[in-house]
């Protein structure tokens, strides 16, 4: 998932100084305003032949630092490198059932029966429109014959 690439890459993400020089650094849960970038480990050249990705800052090929640049993954988003988290919530649902002899069985149930259905947000991203979770109350009856 996009937004949690930073949690498995602790130490691989960067920002560039004023020389375009790498600044490594942890900055999970941190709210950042420059732009943050992330390598790939290696790229295959034209011959078929893996190479670290540490060519792009040794070589002095403009194309070749072209065509690398374009697998570097940026965000300038600040959100991507905080923690995603959520409020809990809850949905109530009820079932009642009555025995009719050994040949049925009569249940009702309501599920949602408090007809709660709030709106989440993500906590990293507090401006963004929230999401509404939980299904509309709805209830019903069954029937169940047993042969």
């Amino acid at each position: 998932m996009q937004r949690s690439w930073n949690l498995y890459d602790e130490g691989k993400i960067y920002k560039l100084d004023s020389n375009g020089q790498p600044i490594y650094g942890n900055y999970n849960n941190v709210s950042n305003t420059s732009t943050l970038y992330r390598d790939p480990v290696a790229y295959m050249d034209l011959e078929g032949n893996v190479r670290p990705f540490s060519d792009y800052w040794t070589t002095t090929d403009s194309d070749l630092r072209r065509r690398l640049n374009m697998l570097r993954t940026s965000t300038d988003f600040s959100y991507y490198f905080l923690k995603t988290s959520y409020n809990p919530f809850f949905m109530a649902n009820i079932r009642v059932t009555k025995e009719l002899g050994k040949l049925a069985s009569l249940s009702f149930y309501a599920n949602n029966f408090t007809n709660s259905t709030p709106i989440i947000k993500n906590n990293a991203r507090p401006d963004a429109p929230g999401t509404r979770v939980n299904t509309p109350i709805y209830f019903g009856a069954e029937l169940k014959l047993t042969f």
